[in-house]
């Protein structure tokens, strides 16, 4: 079964099913080694179809890599990027349900 078409010279890592196994997250990443900060994208992919949604940070990070995190409850993804302005690590919520993206906001430790 094809679960997603990537771009050629991308790798697949970090995949994580959703806590009720309706979707999953996933990162591709440029296997040339180009800079990791716009090269590495989080995507979700609903379980039994071949329908993938990369996902993006607001304007005006779009352009900035994604890491999948974790899944906070199964319509809420966690996402991880580093952003020029920021010393540390950003979060930011992705909302199935609703497809929007929500953040930065706070991590509490857990």
């Amino acid at each position: 079964m094809l679960v997603a078409r990537i771009a050629p010279g991308d790798g697949v890592r970090n995949i994580s099913w959703s806590p009720d196994g309706r979707c999953f997250a996933f990162e591709t990443y440029n296997l040339d080694g180009h800079s990791p900060m716009t090269t590495s994208h989080a995507w979700l992919a609903l379980s039994g179809t071949a329908a993938t949604r990369e996902l993006t940070l607001p304007f005006p990070n779009e352009r900035f890599s994604t890491y999948v995190d974790r899944w906070i409850d199964s319509d809420t993804l966690r996402i991880r990027s580093t952003l020029l302005e920021s010393p540390e690590d950003v979060f930011y919520l992705f909302h199935i349900g609703t497809l929007k993206m929500e953040g930065p906001v706070r991590v509490d430790s857990q």
